[in-house]
C-alpha cells in the first residue's frame, strides 16, 4: 500500500483564477478589528500600479505599510483620515478606470489609506487582509474633492 500525498491546497483557497471575496470571508467567525492588517497587491491594478512610483513614493509605501501594521484594524478605523486612518471611497466616484466587476457585484466597501502625502492607496478589506487594488500616486482615480 503506498501512502497517497496530501493534495497542494493552493490553488482551491481561492479558487484558482477566481477573483472576489473567498466563501470563509463571507462567514467568519474571527474578531478581524482585533488584529493588525495584512497587505496584499495581487490584485492591483495596471494604471496604478507599484510600476509607475517614483522611488521616493515607494519608500514611503513601505514604511506606511509598516506603520499601519503595527495598529488593529480598529484602531485604523479611529484614526484620521489622512494620517493613519481610513477613508471610505464610493464605487460611484472611481472614474479612472473600471471598478472590477466583483466590487460591484458583491457592493464591497472601498477604503482608502494615505501613503505618500495625501496620496491614496485604494483597495478592499477581506477579514484581516487589505487588498491594495490602486495607489492613486497623481490623484487621477477618484475625485478628491473635499
Amino acid at each position: 500500500m503506498s501512502k497517497s500525498k496530501p493534495k497542494n491546497n493552493r490553488a482551491t483557497l481561492k479558487g484558482k483564477g477566481k477573483i472576489g471575496l473567498s466563501k470563509t470571508s463571507l462567514s467568519t467567525t474571527e474578531n478581524n478589528d482585533k488584529k493588525p492588517p495584512i497587505f496584499s497587491f495581487h490584485q492591483i491594478g495596471r494604471h496604478y500600479c507599484l510600476d509607475l512610483c517614483q522611488t521616493e513614493e515607494k519608500v514611503a509605501l513601505i514604511d506606511t505599510i509598516h506603520k499601519l501594521s503595527q495598529s488593529t484594524w480598529q484602531e485604523l478605523r479611529n484614526a484620521n483620515r489622512h494620517g493613519l486612518g481610513t477613508e471610505k471611497i464610493e464605487h460611484s466616484s472611481i472614474t479612472g478606470c473600471a471598478v472590477p466587476n466583483f466590487i460591484l457585484v458583491q457592493n464591497i466597501p472601498l477604503l482608502a489609506f494615505r501613503f505618500h502625502g495625501k496620496k491614496p492607496m485604494v483597495g478592499y478589506r477581506e477579514n484581516q487582509i487589505f487588498h491594495i487594488l490602486w495607489l492613486d500616486r497623481d490623484f487621477t482615480l477618484y475625485d478628491h474633492g473635499s
